[in-house]
């Protein structure tokens, strides 16, 4: 394997690593880079209003809806960034896959915080609405994480789709 080759599979990989490394198991402090927008940014859409709770996350009193750490989407960052990293980076010198490294990584934190901005407005709506999902063959925490996969996929997949569709450059 050539140096190169080797530098774009164990790059992407290490973030991988020491992202999952340092929130495992982590409290909403540590999470504050995706929460925090992903909570203005569900506020500005559905006017809910979120409040930071130190240890929980944002909480919305009125909606009594937490956005805790398990509501994050690190797990979906990471496999965006990986998707992205791989990419970009796969077979590049160091000097031009590092800021492609970075860039995918940034990219990675915009495409979660507004998918999981969609993921939670949905959940919320679904939140509203409990005889919609009391007609589900699911029960509500079911139906709330099936929704999050759903969405999350479609997500990947649209990724993987509008990444495909045109030439990568060198």
């Amino acid at each position: 394997m050539s140096a190169a080759r080797l530098a774009s599979l164990v790059g992407p990989l290490g973030v991988v690593w020491g992202l999952k490394a340092a929130h495992g198991g982590a409290d909403a402090a540590r999470f504050e880079w995706l929460l925090r927008p992903t909570a203005w940014l569900v506020s500005a859409l559905t006017g809910a209003r979120f409040e930071r709770t130190p240890g929980e996350g944002y909480l919305s009193r009125a909606d009594s809806y937490v956005l805790a750490p398990s509501c994050a989407g690190l797990n979906f960052l990471l496999a965006a960034f990986l998707t992205l990293a791989f990419l970009f980076t796969w077979r590049r010198p160091l000097p031009v896959a590092l800021p492609r490294l970075l860039a995918s990584l940034l990219g990675a934190w915009a495409l979660t915080v507004v998918v999981n901005t969609v993921r939670i407005t949905l959940a919320l709506a679904l939140h509203h609405r409990p005889a919609l999902a009391a007609r589900l063959p699911l029960g509500a925490d079911d139906a709330h994480r099936w929704l999050g996969v759903l969405v999350y996929a479609g997500a990947l997949f649209a990724l993987h789709a509008a990444l495909s569709r045109r030439p990568v450059s060198t």
